[in-house]
């Protein structure tokens, strides 16, 4: 994992928010203070949007101590970074989001097919208890 990569997901993200779908950028990396656009705006976006509101998302910020911290995770986001950071500390952190994010995801599609499975079997319960005779 090469940190410039993420440098560019993060560029993506910010200036094509709402164009590419969701699955071609597997974890969000704004700054709270973006131009434009803050990070905080960029996750209510981002957040709002049923196709990435998945996506593991990490606030990187100047602001340190407790309250930007608390700020930044009762926002919405997965994770927030507070620069200057290590590489090894940024690398950990992206690693277990976006196994996380995986995670999360896989999670979302089995749900969605096991209620899918179970709609199907209500629906089959309904037809026969509807047929005549069924409750004799």
């Amino acid at each position: 994992l090469h940190l410039s990569m993420f440098a560019s997901m993060a560029r993506i993200s910010y200036f094509r928010v709402g164009v590419f779908p969701a699955t071609w950028i597997p974890l969000m990396l704004p700054d709270v203070q973006m131009p434009r656009l803050d990070g905080y705006a960029f996750l209510d976006a981002v957040r709002a949007d049923q196709s990435s509101s998945l996506t593991p998302f990490i606030l990187l910020s100047a602001k340190a101590g407790s309250e930007a911290r608390t700020e930044g995770l009762t926002a919405g986001a997965d994770d927030y970074l507070v620069k200057p950071f290590s590489s090894k500390e940024f690398l950990a952190r992206v690693k277990t989001h976006l196994e996380l994010g995986r995670m999360r995801k896989e999670l979302e599609a089995r749900v969605q097919d096991r209620t899918r499975l179970l709609v199907e079997s209500e629906s089959r319960l309904q037809q026969k208890v509807a047929e005549p005779g069924a409750l004799d």
